[in-house]
């Protein structure tokens, strides 16, 4: 998705300069890079989804069950991966900003990143 861009400073890069033929060539490696993205990340789904189905333990299917072994190895001539449950916790963050902005604000850490976005 593109967004207006909203330029503070504007950079025309000269015909034939390292800056032009680096504009052409993000335009073709994004193209090629989003698809390979698509087709991988198919793979990868369909990949989890055989191994997960074809564990009959149901106990390996309960994630929350401390006591199962919640590991399965794919062995195969190309490649060797593992399955693994990853149990994680997160903060919600919009909720904590609105109920207790005072631990918001007092925990909160502002930071700076720089993101190259296309814009129309």
């Amino acid at each position: 998705m593109t967004t207006p861009l909203k330029p503070g400073h504007v950079i025309t890069p000269d015909t034939a300069s390292r800056a032009d033929q680096l504009g052409y060539l993000y335009s073709e490696a994004k193209q090629r890079y989003e698809a390979a993205k698509a087709e991988f990340e198919e793979i990868k789904a369909g990949l989890k989804a055989e191994m997960f189905n074809s564990i009959t333990d149901p106990s390996f299917h309960d994630a929350t069950d401390e006591t199962a072994i919640h590991t399965a190895a794919f062995i195969h001539p190309a490649v060797h991966l593992q399955l693994t449950a990853k149990k994680s916790w997160r903060l919600d963050t919009p909720r904590i900003k609105t109920e207790r902005p005072d631990i918001y604000a007092y925990y909160g850490k502002q930071t700076v990143a720089w993101e190259l976005r296309e814009g129309k």
